[in-house]
């Protein structure tokens, strides 16, 4: 999502920019309720993320109000404390308005963050925070260069800016959600409960189910029969209705127009070597239009939120995925990843475009090798979805059980998840242990990867481990009720392992080749109830602690 620099915001907001005339020198100030509103654009085929700083001097109450005038256009509203993780947010999908508050503790520079999920508009936000109040003389300031105008009156203080500052959502490679917010902040969970087909549920899993999770993905028939006693329990409760983005079903290989299918180039049309099914072209109008109508007909069908579009990335690129290679019709060759990740999200944008204000998902990010990929990034579907599946989160389903990442690969996993939130985006993550092995083995697996993605995680992003292929994409697993409370800062190596402090305990990744010693400072509970003060890591292993 190009970043204009926020200096020049935080020295106008402190009357300090370049060209600045004062009339009076600035007088002793205490802490009180200072108010801000500022103005920008916001626009989900663009400049998708705007965000705004705001210096807090003290304890208090931050409380932001986000209103706009096109109804059409879908905004969250976010913030962020000083160590760059959300706090709180408002994503109500509906209306022209949205409101958040939170009693702040931490002083420092904080942001208030503006995100387009649909369409585009102009916006207007007011936030009331604690901060610098002159407690004699008053002094007006006033910024002589654009694009931030300040001004500060007296008591109770209201400063009013107009700035520019944003962030396009294309990607990057820069390090650092879910649609319906977590209760964690950190340890926030979803189901890819598609993966089980439409096998049935009862009333109490469906109910138990929607307790554990903030998104859960099905076919249109396992909760249609359960959806309001789902919502009771969890009106956080994110529902996606799955469908295929890119193939046809095995029995509909001459249900479309020619034009509608992929091709090889010797005019074969493809199938997939695991179910049969038909490629599709994904930049055919008539199959967007398909795709769009489909959308729509399983959402009415189901009662569920919104939709999640599988086949998205550039599987059907790799040799040997498929019964051919696609040829684009535009250029008359094989796709490029880049042109297919540009037509897949454009098709999912249409989709988006046409459920608005409703949440639209997409399985196509893979993992953070795919995400920050030079000239083709996956992470340009946020470009069309509003949340960006990763289905090869830390490693692929079938791998080898001692096929580990390398130290450089691990991080770029966890880096993918950071970057999604920093750009107020959303990945559901899920690490696929679908191989031989012993219990043992996938139990290390499953503490490497919870562990990795607590590492990178500030609230916007999901979590699933799955065993097996066959395993119920909805079980719960205990360790995923760990109360660590919410992260003290980003995640760093120390002493030769990567760890991120939490009010309540310290999450810890060996990622490489070696065992490491630390001392963790204090004494800390394991996750089989043993008491540490200090910790020896094996090679590729993932550590939580409680206090």
């Amino acid at each position: 999502m190009s970043r204009v620099s926020w200096a020049v915001i935080a020295l106008a907001m402190a009357g300090l920019v370049i060209g600045v005339a004062a009339s009076r020198g600035v007088a002793a100030s205490s802490v009180g309720p200072v108010t801000t509103t500022y103005s920008g654009h916001v626009d989900a085929s663009g400049t998708g993320w705007s965000a705004q700083k705001i210096d807090v001097a003290g304890p208090g109450m931050v409380t932001v109000a986000l209103t706009w005038p096109d109804a059409a256009a879908n905004l969250n509203l976010f913030l962020k404390n000083p160590d760059g993780l959300v706090v709180a947010e408002s994503r109500a999908h509906s209306g022209t308005n949205e409101q958040l508050s939170f009693d702040a503790t931490a002083t420092g520079t904080w942001k208030v963050g503006v995100k387009a999920v649909t369409g585009a508009s102009d916006y207007s936000v007011n936030v009331t925070y604690p901060g610098n109040v002159a407690t004699s003389d008053t002094t007006t300031t006033t910024a002589t260069s654009d694009p931030t105008t300040t001004t500060a009156t007296s008591d109770p203080t209201t400063t009013t800016t107009t700035t520019s500052d944003s962030t396009t959502t294309t990607g990057g490679t820069t390090s650092g959600g879910s649609t319906s917010g977590g209760t964690s902040g950190v340890l926030d969970l979803w189901s890819a409960k598609f993966m089980n087909g439409s096998q049935s549920v009862t009333l109490n899993q469906a109910v138990a189910q929607a307790t554990r999770f903030n998104i859960i993905s099905a076919t249109r028939t396992v909760y249609r029969p359960y959806v309001a006693q789902m919502r009771a329990a969890n009106p956080k409760l994110t529902l996606l209705v799955y469908l295929n983005g890119s193939y046809a079903q095995q029995n509909q290989g001459s249900t479309f127009p020619d034009a509608w299918y992929s091709h090889t180039a010797g005019g074969a049309k493809i199938t997939s070597h695991g179910y049969g099914n038909y490629l599709m072209n994904p930049a055919s109008q008539g199959w967007i239009g398909n795709v769009v109508q489909t959308c729509i007909a399983y959402r009415a069908d189901s009662g569920y939120d919104g939709c999640l579009l599988d086949m998205l990335g550039t599987g059907p690129l790799m040799p040997g995925y498929d019964t051919g290679l696609p040829i684009n019709p535009a250029t008359g060759s094989v796709w490029t990843a880049s042109q297919w990740l540009a037509a897949t999200s454009h098709l999912a944008a249409t989709v988006r475009s046409a459920i608005a204000p409703a949440p639209l998902a997409g399985n196509g990010i893979q993992n953070g090798s795919s995400y920050f990929r030079s000239g083709s990034p996956s992470s340009q579907l946020f470009n069309g979805v509003d949340v960006g599946m990763a289905e090869t989160w830390i490693r692929s389903a079938r791998q080898g059980i001692t096929n580990w990442p390398t130290e450089s690969r691990w991080k770029s996993n966890v880096d993918a998840v950071v970057n999604a939130g920093a750009n107020g985006n959303s990945i559901v993550a899920i690490t696929k242990c679908w191989t031989t092995g012993t219990d043992a083995q996938k139990e290390q697996w499953h503490r490497f990867a919870l562990a990795s993605f607590l590492l990178g995680n500030d609230g916007h992003s999901d979590f699933y481990f799955s065993y097996s292929a066959s395993n119920d994409a909805a079980a719960d697993n205990a360790i995923w009720h760990v109360a660590l409370g919410r992260p003290l800062g980003s995640y760093a190596n120390v002493g030769g392992v990567y760890m991120r402090d939490f009010a309540a305990g310290k999450v810890l990744v060996n990622p490489t080749t070696a065992s490491v010693s630390i001392p963790l400072g204090g004494a800390y509970v394991d996750l089989s109830g043993q008491l540490v003060t200090s910790i020896t890591m094996a090679p590729h292993t993932g550590q939580i602690l409680t206090i």
